[in-house]
């Protein structure tokens, strides 16, 4: 077979022979410990290679006038091998070590890499905000929820996933602040939006895009406090001007809510069938209330009153969609200003007021004891609460029952 070519390889004054074999293969030659020591390689570009390190082996031991042998110099060795797959030369491996070893103090630099896996997996689904929402969305759609909250889902949750392009594990609490601090309107319909990203990076937890083990980046957001909104109400006067001018389809609406304080779309989902008459009490389903908690209120002597007359009717209570806007043109030809979610406002101010138990009102209304507390200690007296519940038909004859029907929509 042909003989091949040899040539040097240099570093500094240690210059290392480098020469084909017959076989093909390529040699490296060179002495330690005055032992002439050969290897061999595959190719000549391996050969080359292994011909440096050798080469700036000696030559640093020839420097620090150090001569490695024995087990000094097979660790050597094996440290250039092992080091070799990354690009880095013994040198910068040992500084990087000594100097993570120097941060961690006396914790291992394995322990370190450890924890930082944990909090910083390789092994999750990079799924973008939009995914998830998706996602969110059909699950929400396939367990069932109403229209209206799955028109709700449809309008804030595209806006979310809007705001937030990359994948959702690497959305940051401070960028979500920032958002929320800058979108347009009340502190309720930021309040509003906070709990649906809370409810989606939990959703995406579950799915395993978000660790499982800790808080997502949504959980510590805290709610808006909005200190200049005040809490408007009916006086007991206005509202029995209003309900004693209502027609049968819209009375009981106004009755329910008044004397229930149920939030509007509970009052739009609720059915004749969980208007316990034998036992006293509106139920408010799982499926049909907002926080999917079942929940009884009790019905006063005055809604009883004036729901008499609709004993054994079937079908929805509310007979059309936008059954609110009618009630309030109603109050507005009375000259009677319709407050804003007026209806519920008022029960728990008077119910409050009537009870003196915060904890009560909360579990009638679906809330918590600190926020009935918060916003409706106090709004009305003792006096004014009695003259709410006072507030009965006085014509019933006019009260017909409503036909039995389903929704128009």
């Amino acid at each position: 077979m042909k003989k091949r070519a040899s040539f040097l390889v240099s570093v500094g004054s240690v210059k290392v022979p480098v020469y084909g074999l017959s076989s093909g293969r390529w040699c490296i030659s060179y002495y330690q410990d005055g032992r002439r020591r050969r290897e061999t390689r595959s190719t000549c570009d391996e050969a080359t290679e292994r011909a440096k390190e050798i080469a700036t082996a000696i030559h640093t031991q020839r420097a620090s006038g150090l001569m490695l042998t024995g087990a000094d110099h097979d660790s050597y060795v094996r440290g250039l091998e092992v080091l070799k797959p990354f690009g880095v030369t013994l040198h910068d491996a040992v500084e990087t070590y000594a100097k993570a070893r120097t941060k961690l103090h006396k914790a291992s630099l394995n322990e370190a890499v450890d924890f930082y896996l944990r909090h910083h997996p390789t092994a999750l689904l990079a799924k973008t905000v939009k995914q998830a929402a998706d996602e969110m969305l059909e699950a929400k759609r396939r367990d069932g929820v109403s229209a209206a909250y799955l028109k709700d889902l449809n309008t804030r949750l595209p806006r979310i996933a809007a705001a937030f392009s990359g994948p959702i594990g690497q959305v940051t609490q401070s960028q979500i602040e920032d958002w929320l601090r800058a979108l347009p309107g009340s502190i309720r319909s930021r309040n509003n939006y906070r709990s649906l990203v809370v409810m989606l990076w939990r959703f995406a937890r579950q799915r395993g895009y978000l660790m499982r083990d800790r808080a997502t980046e949504a959980d510590g957001l805290a709610r808006g406090r909005d200190n200049g909104t005040e809490i408007e109400i009916f006086r007991p006067a206005d509202f029995a001007k209003v309900i004693a001018k209502a027609d049968a389809d819209l009375l009981p609406f106004l009755a329910i809510g008044a004397f229930t304080g149920l939030r509007h779309a509970e009052l739009l989902r609720l059915e004749w069938e969980d208007v316990r008459f034998e036992q006293g009490f509106v139920e408010v389903k799982a499926r049909k209330a907002k926080t999917a908690q079942r929940r009884l209120v009790l019905v006063q002597p005055n809604l009883q009153a004036w729901l008499a007359p609709y004993n054994g009717s079937t079908g929805k209570v509310c007979s059309w969609i936008r059954i609110g806007r009618t009630a309030a043109r109603l109050a507005k030809g009375l000259g009677v200003r319709w407050p804003k979610n007026g209806l519920r406002h008022s029960y728990a101010s008077y119910r409050l007021a009537q009870c003196q138990d915060a904890a009560k009102v909360a579990l009638e209304m679906g809330n918590t004891p600190n926020m009935i507390f918060r916003h409706y200690r106090e709004l009305v007296t003792p006096k004014e609460a009695a003259a709410w519940w006072s507030i009965i038909p006085t014509q019933a004859a006019n009260v017909v029952p409503m036909r039995s029907q389903e929704a128009v929509t």
